[in-house]
């Protein structure tokens, strides 16, 4: 599946046991109609909910795909 707005691979998450349990990304509005990946999610459409502008909306976008990305990388699976 392709993220609607960066058009990349919407990333398939993984069990700490290598099973599949989620490919359908997340609810990219108010940014855009579809789904999104992890990093347009935490970088455009939550700090767009939340209202947040310049600075602040970098800001908080960084944090939460850090966070985002070290719960990615203890779920992921091994190829």
């Amino acid at each position: 599946m392709k993220c609607c707005v960066c058009k990349g691979e919407i990333e398939k998450k993984y069990s700490p046991e290598g099973k599949m349990y989620w490919d359908s990304g997340n609810n990219a509005q108010p940014l855009a109609e579809g789904r999104c990946c992890d990093k347009c999610d935490c970088m455009l459409v939550i700090p767009m909910r939340m209202g947040l502008t310049g600075d602040r909306a970098i800001a908080t976008g960084v944090q939460l795909w850090l966070m985002r990305e070290g719960e990615t990388n203890e779920n992921t699976k091994d190829e």
